[in-house]
């Protein structure tokens, strides 16, 4: 189950369409500019494909089709978040990285409908309300599997 964030969390804000996130500043290791991201056959649509990070070859996580956005090419003045999570580094294209804030009056939905649900916490911030997420909530247990099967077969492919 994913962290909850407590007030006074420090939160990275990104922008995607016209949608706010917040993903917790320790789970993220720095912004790059976008660049070229590399398909890989039979992955599930929740990965776009994997980039080339220094040497290091990175899952990139296609958030607009998590959150039920319309499609739309990696534009040239778009930006990766390369995030820590779980045992991997992923990347997260974002339309634009907002700056940094502190977390305040955060809404934690716990049920809906007397069930659980695996929502993201709301905050309100000057940018209207953002969507509060974890990596922890951006990779299932399918997709880490997905993901580690990738890392071995390209691991492999480099050590012929």
């Amino acid at each position: 189950m994913a962290k909850n964030t407590l007030p006074g969390d420090t939160l990275v804000l990104f922008q995607i369409d016209d949608k706010i996130f917040g993903l917790p500043l320790d789970q993220v290791a720095r912004v790059e500019r976008a660049v070229k991201i590399t398909t890989v056959p039979e992955a599930p649509p929740s990965l776009l494909g994997v980039i080339n990070n220094h040497g290091s070859i990175l899952p990139v996580i296609n958030m607009r089709y998590k959150t039920g956005m319309s499609e739309r090419p990696i534009g040239i003045t778009d930006q990766m978040i390369i995030a820590r999570c779980h045992f991997y580094t992923i990347v997260i294209p974002v339309d634009k990285v907002e700056g940094v804030t502190k977390a305040k009056n955060v809404v934690t939905p716990v049920r809906l409908m007397g069930k659980d649900i695996n929502m993201p916490q709301l905050m309100t911030t000057e940018l209207g309300i953002v969507m509060v997420i974890s990596c922890e909530q951006l990779i299932s247990f399918h997709e880490t599997l997905a993901i580690q099967e990738i890392a071995d077969n390209l691991s492999s492919f480099n050590n012929v």
